[in-house]
């Protein structure tokens, strides 16, 4: 996965994508190339208004007026997914191009039963980021009461194998070990009731 940098490019929507879809619509095609396997482009939509929005156009085909996008991809939190009618959109850089990776909240939310119990020990609130150096995708916080995957990593996050960590530190139960697993459909599953994540790295060269 490389992020695709360009300078000066930008121009308006050619149609609003909500706040959930995945399709952005470009007035006036980009001088984009096209882009292959899991390469991206991050865009800025609405820069300098409180709509303003990150995502990454995952797919696209040169001279096209459409393409494919990941919303709120650089910190939901902050820059949710919301809608853009009569939007504009640029190529600018970002804080993650400053080698700041934001955290991000886990995508979907929590699964079965787990809970985000970080809180009750100081730790940082469940979430992921690339590391600094953009080479592995990094976990943070404490699962707690649950079974299963406790959440699933998106596209661009998840391992081309199966990736299994041992010893994770348990400290709601005295720090007794527990372990973990991420599958290739990004599937997080502790093998524990209770499971740190912090510590836990994401070889980017085996992240698809």
């Amino acid at each position: 996965m490389s992020r695709i940098r360009y300078d000066n490019q930008g121009g308006f929507l050619g149609a609003d994508p909500g706040s959930g879809g995945t399709t952005i619509t470009f007035a006036v095609a980009p001088d984009f190339a096209t882009i292959t396997g899991s390469d991206y482009i991050p865009i800025s939509l609405d820069p300098g208004k409180s709509s303003f929005e990150i995502v990454w156009l995952t797919a696209y085909t040169a001279s096209a007026t459409t393409g494919t996008i990941t919303r709120a991809a650089e910190d939901g939190t902050l820059w949710p997914a919301v809608a853009h009618p009569n939007g504009s959109w640029t190529v600018a850089p970002t804080v993650a191009d400053m080698g700041v990776r934001p955290w991000l909240p886990m995508a979907g939310g929590l699964l079965n039963g787990w809970t985000d119990d970080g809180g009750a020990t100081g730790q940082g609130p469940c979430s992921y980021r690339l590391t600094p150096d953009g080479q592995h995708v990094e976990l943070r916080g404490l699962l707690n009461g649950g079974s299963g995957s406790a959440f699933v990593l998106p596209v661009g996050f998840r391992p081309a194998y199966v990736q299994a960590y041992g010893g994770a530190a348990n400290p709601i139960n005295s720090n007794t070990p527990s372990s973990l697993s991420v599958s290739v459909a990004g599937g997080v599953a502790p093998t524990a009731g209770s499971c740190s994540l912090d510590g836990i790295v994401l070889d980017r060269k085996s992240v698809v």
